[in-house]
C-alpha cells in the first residue's frame, strides 16, 4: 500500500487524495481549506471533494452554490518585488518614467493568475496617499473559489472561506507523522493560525433574526435592515438557539480582507462606494413631524451593496459601514452608518459605539475543526 501510495503522490490528482482519505481518514480532504493560498492554488475537481466532505459534516445547511467572487483593489508589492523596485528606482526617475517599464524580468514580477491575484500587465505606480507619504500600488483582482450555504432555520447565507495555516505547526506535524486530521487540528490550536469556517454575507437582519427565534409575524417593516440595538449576551443566545456563534476578532479581521494587506479591503484610500457611513446614509424622512426630515442617518439594507456589486473578494457585503459587529469577545468591528469617518476597522471597545449602531454576523465552524 505504501508503495502505491507513493506512485500515486507522484501522479498527484483526485486519485493520490481519495487513496489518503481511505488511509487517514476522510479529514484529509479538507487539508486544501487550511490555508487560503493553499485554497486558491488547488485544482477545482480537488476543491469540490473538500466542498463535499465539509458538506457531508454540516448539519442544518445546504450548499447552493459555488463559484468564483473577485474583488477589485490595489495591492502592494511582496518583499522580492518591492527590492527590484527600488534597485530601479533610480533609473526610472532619471528616465523620467512613473512605473516599473514591462521589460523588467516576468520571474521578478510573477505576470499572470497566482493563489488568487489576477492582474494583466507588469506596472507597479507610484500613489500619493492621503497622509502625503507615497506607495507603490497596482491595480489588479483578487479572486477565490468559494461554496455558499445556506442556514435551513434562518434562511440566512453564509460563505465558506478558507482559513489561515500555521506554516510551523504543520511542519513539525508532519515531521511526526501525524494525520491530516491530526495536523490541521494541531494548526487551528495555534494563535497564528485560522480555521477554515462560514460566516454570513451580511450581518443578520430582522428577518433572519425572527426566523430564527420562529416567530416571522413579528419581524415587522424592517424585514431587510440589519437587526440592531441588541445586547452582546443577547446576540449570543441567539446563536446558541440557531446553532450559529459570532466571529472571533481574528476571523472577523481575516475574513475583512479577504487576502488583502491594504487598509481597505480594495485599496487604501477610503471608498464611500463600498460602505454606508455618516457622509452617505442620511435618507428623507417621510414623518411630518420629524424636525430633521432633509437628512435622518440610518442603516440601509446589505442588498443593495450586494446588488451594487460592493463585496470583497470573499464575497462579504458592509464588512465596513452600515452597522458595528459583535465579536466573541465583546468587542465591536466594522464603523456604522453614522460613523463620521471610517477608520475602526479594527475591533474596538463596544461602549464607544451605541447600542441603536450595533448588529451582528453569524458564523459557523466545521465539525471536527476548531476555531479561535
Amino acid at each position: 500500500m505504501d508503495r502505491e501510495l507513493r506512485e500515486l503522490e507522484r501522479a498527484g490528482g483526485l486519485e493520490y487524495r481519495l487513496a489518503r482519505a481511505r488511509i487517514e481518514g476522510p479529514g484529509v480532504l479538507l487539508e486544501p481549506l487550511a490555508d487560503r493560498e493553499r485554497w486558491n492554488a488547488t485544482p477545482e475537481p480537488i476543491q469540490d471533494l473538500a466542498l463535499a466532505e465539509v458538506d457531508r459534516r454540516l448539519e442544518g445547511f445546504e450548499m447552493v452554490g459555488v463559484r468564483k467572487w473577485g474583488c477589485d483593489c490595489s495591492i502592494s508589492p511582496t518583499q522580492e518585488q518591492l527590492e527590484s523596485i527600488n534597485d530601479l528606482s533610480f533609473h526610472i526617475r532619471e528616465s523620467g518614467l512613473v512605473r516599473i517599464p514591462e521589460f523588467v524580468d516576468n520571474q521578478v514580477f510573477g505576470a499572470g493568475s497566482r493563489l488568487g491575484v489576477e492582474y494583466d500587465s507588469l506596472d507597479f505606480k507610484e500613489h500619493r496617499m492621503s497622509d502625503g507619504s507615497t506607495r507603490w500600488l497596482r491595480d489588479a483582482r483578487i479572486s477565490h473559489r468559494l461554496a455558499t450555504f445556506r442556514h435551513r432555520a434562518t434562511g440566512m447565507d453564509l460563505q465558506l472561506i478558507p482559513g489561515v495555516a500555521c506554516a510551523e505547526c504543520d511542519d513539525a506535524a508532519r515531521r511526526q507523522g501525524r494525520s491530516a486530521q491530526q495536523r490541521m487540528k494541531a494548526e487551528h490550536r495555534c494563535s497564528n493560525a485560522i480555521a477554515p469556517l462560514l460566516i454570513g454575507r451580511w450581518p443578520v437582519t430582522y428577518s433572519e433574526w425572527w426566523r430564527g427565534l420562529s416567530d416571522p409575524e413579528g419581524m415587522g417593516g424592517n424585514a431587510d435592515l440589519p437587526r440592531i440595538g441588541i445586547e452582546h449576551a443577547r446576540a449570543e443566545r441567539w446563536c446558541r438557539v440557531t446553532r450559529l456563534r459570532l466571529p472571533t476578532a481574528a476571523e472577523w479581521d481575516h475574513a475583512y480582507r479577504a487576502g488583502t494587506t491594504t487598509s481597505f479591503y480594495w485599496g487604501d484610500e477610503f471608498d464611500p462606494s463600498h460602505c454606508w457611513y455618516s457622509g452617505n446614509s442620511g435618507v428623507t424622512c417621510e414623518d411630518s413631524l420629524c424636525i430633521a426630515q432633509d437628512c435622518v442617518l440610518r442603516p440601509h439594507p446589505p442588498r443593495e451593496h450586494d446588488e451594487a456589486g460592493k463585496r470583497n473578494a470573499f464575497s462579504l457585503v458592509d464588512m465596513i459601514g452600515n452597522v458595528w459587529e459583535w465579536l466573541a469577545d465583546g468587542q465591536v468591528a466594522g464603523g456604522a452608518y453614522n460613523s463620521p469617518a471610517i477608520d475602526h476597522i479594527r475591533p474596538m471597545d463596544a461602549s464607544l459605539a451605541l447600542p441603536q449602531e450595533i448588529g451582528f454576523r453569524a458564523a459557523a465552524s466545521i465539525p471536527g475543526l476548531s476555531h479561535g
